[in-house]
C-alpha cells in the first residue's frame, strides 16, 4: 500500500499472496467475529456513505459513479 493510495490494489494482493502455498484456503472476514468462503469476486463502484458525518473508513457499492466514487474489486463472503 503506498501512502498516496491507501487502498490495496490488485498487483499488491496479487504479491501479498504469492507469499504463500497456492494451495491453501483464502478466508475473509465474515458475520460477527468468524470468518467465512469467499463466494465471489466483482467490480464494483464504491464510495463513502452518502449522510455519514463520522466517516471511519467504511466504503458501500454505488449505483453510478459520482465525484468522489471508484470502481474496485470487491471480494466477498455473500452471494
Amino acid at each position: 500500500m503506498s501512502s498516496l493510495n491507501p487502498h490495496v490494489t490488485v498487483r499488491e494482493l496479487i504479491g501479498l499472496l504469492a507469499q504463500f502455498n497456492g494451495d491453501m484456503p483464502v478466508l475473509t472476514d465474515g458475520y460477527e467475529s468468524g470468518l467465512d468462503d469467499i463466494k465471489n469476486v466483482r467490480l464494483v463502484i464504491a464510495g463513502k456513505p452518502r449522510f455519514n458525518d463520522e466517516w471511519a473508513g467504511e466504503f458501500e457499492v454505488k449505483q453510478g459513479l459520482g465525484k468522489s466514487d471508484f470502481q474496485a474489486v470487491h471480494i466477498g463472503a455473500r452471494v
